[in-house]
């Protein structure tokens, strides 16, 4: 046996993705939760810079889907929108636990539901992505994203207004203890 206690890495999604011309695509397995949202930022990113314009996620692996990665995703939508980018983004086949918290949240408008996976062969593979994320960008993230549930539907702001109050706070401490000089 060993001396050394086994550090557990937390359950989060697993992401595959590919980019065909203009049609871009990521798989999502597993919990798509706030551990997996800085790469999920990345690699969105990444896809489109490579030229996509049509962004389909394909859902039906996918278990869980919590607020802060929904945050995330519903922020593309919203700035692809709002700058008229063109982008695009198809949830295909979503669990129904996860369509109910997309509807739930009040965000769906802000994708397309196709009803069934898009013609275009993706092959897809893992992404170079590393999840290097501090506990800092998990908490701007985690802000952020339930700030922008908030803006798309203010319904959520009962909801979140205890999470996003205990985020500002811990933001704020975390910030003053870090540019705190060492005593």
């Amino acid at each position: 046996m060993s001396d050394h206690p086994t550090v557990r890495k937390p359950l989060c999604a697993r992401l595959s993705i590919a980019v065909q011309g203009d049609r871009g695509a990521i798989r999502i397995d597993g919990r798509a939760n706030a551990n997996s949202t800085t790469r999920f930022r990345r690699v969105m990113e990444r896809i489109r810079k490579e030229g996509a314009t049509h962004v389909f996620l394909f859902l039906e692996s996918c278990k869980l889907m919590d607020s802060t990665f929904l945050g995330v995703l519903a922020r593309f939508g919203v700035e692809a929108d709002r700058e008229k980018t063109g982008l695009r983004i198809s949830l295909v086949l979503p669990t129904p636990h996860v369509r109910r918290t997309i509807e739930n949240l009040g965000v769906l408008d802000c994708f397309d539901l196709p009803g069934k996976k898009p013609a275009t062969p993706f092959e897809f593979h893992e992404p170079d992505e590393e999840d290097d994320s501090d506990h800092l960008q998990m908490l701007e993230t985690s802000l952020e994203a339930h700030q922008t549930l908030i803006h798309i539907n203010p319904e959520n702001e009962s909801r979140f207004a205890g999470v996003t109050s205990l985020l500002s706070r811990d933001l704020e401490r975390y910030r003053r203890k870090k540019d705190a000089p060492d005593s």
